[in-house]
């Protein structure tokens, strides 16, 4: 088997690979220049490739570049609920997490939408990491995700894609008190626990 043709096999299950991790699997950088020249694969950063043609989200290459480029970022809101099956699509645009005094850009320019966390357990609480290609990518779990999607609502322009991402939640066998735990050890505001304690009996009652 040729380089060319390991590298279209890695790439074909539509996954985001960072240059790094191919190189270490023996392909070497003429190998990938090459294919990118030829428009057998695709650039979504510096550093980070795919086949367009194996159905690669946009968004999803997007969000797993971010995130790598960023090593202290976490997918979160939108990017998460789809990471976690609370959603069908990736939003065109990532959704990221950062500390405050964290750099926020990456080789293409600004992030597509920032969240910046400052309160403790931020990024500790219901985080979790996962593999896509050979990239490393950190996540909020299905929990706290429902959480965020909540607490942010109004940034979401309102309470449909929590309400979405929890009735797919309770659907997949997720418990609420799953959810109110991780608002409780967060220290979500009231209005966050209201909202919540509302979307319980919505779903609740279908």
């Amino acid at each position: 088997m040729t380089q060319l043709q390991q590298l279209q096999d890695l790439l074909a299950d539509g996954s985001v690979w960072r240059s790094s991790a191919l190189r270490s699997l023996g392909i070497r950088p003429q190998a990938i220049a090459n294919a990118l020249k030829a428009g057998q694969i695709s650039q979504v950063s510096k550093g980070f490739y795919y086949r367009a043609d194996a159905g690669v989200d946009p968004g999803l290459a997007s969000l797993v570049a971010g995130c790598n480029r960023m090593p202290q970022a976490v997918a979160c809101l939108l990017s998460a609920a789809h990471l976690t099956g609370l959603a069908d699509r990736a939003p065109e645009q990532p959704w990221i997490a950062l500390p405050l005094n964290a750099h926020g850009s990456t080789a293409c320019g600004q992030v597509g939408h920032l969240v910046r966390w400052s309160y403790d357990g931020a990024f500790e609480e219901g985080v979790e990491e996962r593999r896509i290609g050979g990239a490393s990518v950190r996540h909020t779990g299905p929990a706290r995700t429902v959480v965020d999607l909540v607490r942010y609502a109004r940034r979401l322009g309102g309470m449909a894609p929590a309400a979405a991402a929890t009735r797919r939640f309770v659907a997949s066998g997720g418990a609420f008190s799953e959810v109110a735990d991780v608002a409780m050890k967060l220290r979500v505001p009231d209005d966050t626990l209201s909202r919540l304690e509302m979307l319980q009996v919505a779903v609740a009652a279908g």
